[in-house]
């Protein structure tokens, strides 16, 4: 596990609580700042910390490059933990109507098919929550959001 220096979770909706649970489980120390929910249990300025994990809704082009440069995501995180041996399994959905359903029907279609498929991502699962049950699966469906995409060093291979 890389050294993230000083981390902000910025946005505490379903993605950012599960962020901060992996952050736990690694005895990774964290700040929080949600303007959506009035948390701020922040006392630095952005520009101060080290990594900034934004949840999906977060428009990055809203900070300063400088900020911009620190800002990573729970999806680019997962996507750099998925061993090589198992990146096959990962689908990626973007787009800008219809990633639900079509997230859905894929799983749908693939367990119908017979193989062990389930979703994760913007489809209200946080990657995070689907990192262990990988290996057990032949397919792992990502739904991606553009702000998910944005910054991104690698995708899903398929």
């Amino acid at each position: 596990m890389r050294n993230f220096g000083t981390v902000l979770v910025y946005g505490f909706g379903v993605e950012g609580k599960s962020t901060t649970n992996f952050l736990d489980t690694k005895n990774v120390q964290y700040d929080i700042h949600d303007d959506a929910n009035n948390i701020y249990r922040n006392e630095k300025d952005l520009s101060e910390y080290d990594t900034i994990f934004c949840s999906p809704g977060i428009n990055r082009s809203d900070f300063t490059p400088e900020v911009q440069k620190k800002c990573t995501s729970q999806t680019e995180l997962f996507l750099s933990l998925v061993p090589v041996s198992e990146r096959h399994k990962l689908i990626g959905v973007t787009g800008t109507k219809g990633k639900t359903t079509t997230t859905t029907l894929l799983r749908d279609a693939l367990r119908t098919a017979g193989k062990k498929a389930d979703y994760a991502g913007n489809i209200g699962v946080p990657v995070f929550d689907a990192l262990k049950a990988l290996s057990e699966l032949d397919y792992l469906i990502l739904e991606l959001s553009s702000f998910q995409l944005q910054h991104l060093k690698w995708s899903p291979e398929i």
